[in-house]
């Protein structure tokens, strides 16, 4: 563990989550304060609430509380009240997110020593936009993950310093994870068991064994999805395990096939082809006023550090924690029934994916003048 000056921290961490709002949200607003509804949008934040007949009617005839019920419930008693200005809804999931990539970081830096490009990774990657800012996506996904961070967090601490404080808050925002999002059940599980293995050295060890409870709340959450009127969602999350006849041909292949080809051309057309169709359009409509705001944004998030020294081979033990965190989420498809990857569920993993490229950017350029100023350590 890396001992810090946890005053200054906090000083340093309040200001980068302002900044790192600022970025997400930057990103959403090149045309002005306007969202731009698409396909399941106009269905659950203005049909649920227009057409629905009421909550327990959608209950019954869509099944809304039979896969990722905590959705079910935000969708028609929060987000449906954005329907006439849902700018404002992605406000507040881009600082959710934000949070997010502030919580992990406190703990992953704590014991990885990590830098800044995690944010960078993490809370910018264009690979996530599908993810972060479609409403219907990001209602799940990145809510999702500000409850799995939340979780996280108070684990660490109850772990670390055994403050009681934080034990049941572990506990139920973890559960809320679950309730959002199927991937988040993995990723959440992942972090909890990182955490249990950081703390297997006296006094963490015993309190370390309350990760176990996690098993609790995923039966908590399959019980309550199986008990919930199935209809059209309940057929969601139909498995077909690995000793079932042709699960090779259409199960395991389609999943990593489909897995392979999201990260790769995903990530050309968007930080490639994208990259080249955004400074067209910066050409040929300029937006000064943008621009200047996000070069101020990008050249904080430079000046608001928090720097760590990292010891040892850290960096080995943040890069295998990254891999093992960066494939947990994915290793659902891999046994769902008709697996279908999208872009949007690429941003579950990007939690471990900013860890391995900071951990291989530390290795490589680590020891230079060059990198030690870039990574901020």
């Amino acid at each position: 563990m890396i001992k810090r000056n946890t005053a200054a921290e906090k000083r340093t961490y309040f200001f980068l989550f302002f900044v790192l709002f600022g970025l997400i949200f930057a990103r959403y607003c090149y045309y002005g304060f306007r969202y731009f509804p698409q396909l399941d949008d106009y269905i659950q934040y203005h049909n649920y609430a227009a057409y629905g007949g009421g909550f327990g009617t959608l209950v019954k005839r869509l099944g809304l509380l039979s896969s990722r019920p905590l959705a079910g419930l935000l969708d028609y008693f929060v987000w449906t009240r954005f329907y006439g200005c849902m700018i404002a809804a992605v406000a507040v999931i881009s600082a959710m997110y934000a949070s997010s990539a502030v919580f992990f970081h406190r703990v992953f830096s704590k014991h990885f020593g990590t830098g800044q490009l995690f944010f960078i990774i993490y809370a910018l990657l264009p690979l996530g936009f599908e993810g972060t800012y479609w409403l219907s996506a990001s209602s799940r996904i990145v809510a999702g993950l500000f409850f799995t961070s939340l979780s996280f967090l108070f684990f660490d601490n109850w772990c670390g310093k055994g403050a009681r404080r934080a034990l049941v808050p572990f506990i139920v925002f973890q559960l809320a994870a679950f309730c959002l999002y199927e991937q988040l059940v993995l990723l959440s599980g992942a972090l909890t068991l990182l955490v249990m293995l950081l703390h297997l050295k006296q006094p963490g060890i015993k309190r370390a064994a309350w990760g176990s409870f996690m098993f609790v709340n995923a039966a908590v959450y399959l019980a309550a999805t199986k008990l919930a009127p199935a209809g059209v969602y309940g057929e969601r999350t139909a498995f077909f395990l690995p000793w079932q006849a042709g699960y090779l041909e259409s199960g395991f292949l389609p999943a990593g096939w489909q897995i392979v080809q999201v990260f790769s051309e995903g990530v050309l057309s968007t930080s490639g082809r994208g990259l080249i169709r955004g400074i067209k359009l910066l050409a040929a409509e300029p937006n000064a006023l943008w621009v200047l705001a996000v070069l101020l944004l990008c050249f904080a998030l430079y000046f608001f550090t928090v720097r760590t020294k990292r010891t040892g081979m850290r960096f080995f033990a943040e890069l295998i924690a990254g891999l093992f965190l960066a494939l947990a989420p994915l290793s659902l498809f891999f046994v769902l029934e008709g697996p279908w990857f999208s872009l949007r569920n690429t941003v579950t993993s990007f939690c471990g994916l900013a860890l391995v490229c900071d951990a291989l950017f530390d290795l490589v350029f680590g020891r230079l003048r060059i990198g030690r100023a870039a990574e901020a350590v």
